[in-house]
């Protein structure tokens, strides 16, 4: 099944092992030792976390593993997942801009461009 003919597979592998780790760590940290349950940007945020970790995880196991059994499952619900979470954020985004108001920086950016 491993299949490890060239370096581009030693280097790829390398380069999601070295990925996945910093993002593993955030998400137990942030599980952990944050109040994320508290706040819809803090759930929002550790299932972004999370979906992107099953990408990065998805082209792991096909890298690994090739063809397995449940791979196109998997890959629709890890897709979908992070296709959700993206409009989430949009959505958390305007709530809390519209709860708390702040000046409209592109209108300040193309005022001073003017001059």
């Amino acid at each position: 099944m491993i299949n490890f003919d060239t370096v581009s597979d030693w280097v790829f592998i390398g380069l999601l092992l070295v990925g996945i780790t910093p993002l593993l760590h955030f998400i137990y940290r942030y599980h952990r030792y944050s109040p994320w349950r508290s706040t819809p940007i803090g759930r929002t945020l550790m299932y972004q976390k999370l979906a992107m970790a099953g990408i990065l995880l998805l082209a792991l196991f096909a890298r690994l593993f090739g063809d397995y059994t449940l791979r196109p499952y998997l890959t629709l619900i890890v897709y979908g997942a992070l296709v959700f979470f993206f409009w989430r954020t949009d959505v958390q985004l305007l709530h809390t801009q519209r709860d708390f108001p702040g000046p409209d920086n592109w209108k300040a950016f193309w005022s001073k461009r003017k001059r």
